[in-house]
C-alpha cells in the first residue's frame, strides 16, 4: 500500500488497500491504516460532493446578486434616458412655439 495515502484521498487508495489485504502484506500499523481506508472510502467523496454543492450555491447566489445589480443599473439608465428624452421634447416644443411666434411678429 502507498505510504502517501491520506484519509482525504482514501477513495483512490481503496483499491490499493484491497490488493494489500489480498496479498496479506500488512503489519499492525498497515492493518490500522487499511481499516481506516476501507471504513472511510466513501466519506471523502461525500465531503467533496457537499463542498462542491456549497460552492455551487455560493456561485449561484453571487451570480444572482450581480444580475440584480446589473438589472437595477440598466433600469436606472433607462429612467435617466427617458427623463432626458422628455426634456428634449419639451425644449423642442418650446423652441418651436418661439419660432412660430417670431415668424408671426
Amino acid at each position: 500500500m502507498s505510504k502517501d495515502c491520506r484519509p482525504e484521498e482514501s477513495a483512490p487508495c481503496h483499491g490499493e488497500a484491497v490488493e494489500a489485504l489480498e496479498r496479506k502484506e500488512h503489519d499492525a500499523l498497515g492493518r490500522h491504516r487499511l481499516a481506516e481506508v476501507l471504513a472511510g472510502a466513501d466519506r471523502p467523496r461525500h465531503e467533496l460532493e457537499a463542498g462542491e454543492q456549497e460552492r455551487r450555491i455560493r456561485d449561484a447566489e453571487a451570480l444572482a446578486k450581480v444580475r440584480k445589480r446589473v438589472s437595477q443599473t440598466i433600469l436606472a439608465g433607462l429612467a435617466a434616458a427617458l427623463v432626458l428624452a422628455a426634456l428634449a421634447v419639451w425644449q423642442w416644443r418650446s423652441a418651436e412655439g418661439q419660432r412660430v411666434a417670431a415668424e408671426q411678429a
